[in-house]
């Protein structure tokens, strides 16, 4: 069966604040790290929540975001990320790498690049993990090379 990852996209979008990004980020998690997410409850320095929404002590709350951030970035496709949109600061989510997996499809180490429609090669090389198929448009998908299966697309 193959892993299921969060979605391409933004999951947080318009606010830097704790008590925005702390809910989001942990709804992610409990649906795609279930586990993780009852670890990181049972913490005992996760920040406590006020009635307001607000958090008592503002840097430690800001520094659980950036502890979030590292989890959901684990939680990331290959060759993708959890961080901040390149043009939008207060915008995040789970975003292509695409330049990283061209750069290894150059090196010939992980990833084949193919032309969508084109035959991929047979057999492939035991170092090729990913295969990168580009259409005509510029549109980028990833597939497992081992199974085959999809792991995600970009437009």
């Amino acid at each position: 069966m193959a892993r299921i990852y969060p979605p391409i996209g933004s999951i947080s979008e318009g606010t830097m604040r704790p008590e925005d990004l702390i809910p989001a980020f942990m709804d992610v998690i409990r649906e795609y790290a279930p586990a993780s997410a009852l670890a990181i409850g049972a913490l005992d320095d996760f920040p406590v929540e006020l009635e307001d929404g607000d958090y008592p002590d503002a840097l430690a709350a800001l520094g659980f975001v950036d502890f979030l951030c590292n989890e959901l970035d684990a939680l990331s496709a290959p060759y993708t990320y959890f961080g901040v949109e390149d043009q939008d600061g207060a915008c995040f989510g789970f975003w292509p790498a695409i330049d990283s997996m061209e750069e290894d499809a150059r090196c010939g180490d992980e990833v084949i690049k193919v032309n969508a429609g084109d035959q991929w090669p047979s057999p492939l090389p035991d170092s090729v993990n990913y295969i990168m198929e580009v259409n005509d448009h510029g549109n980028v998908s990833l597939y497992d090379a081992h199974t085959l299966e999809w792991i995600w697309d970009c437009v």
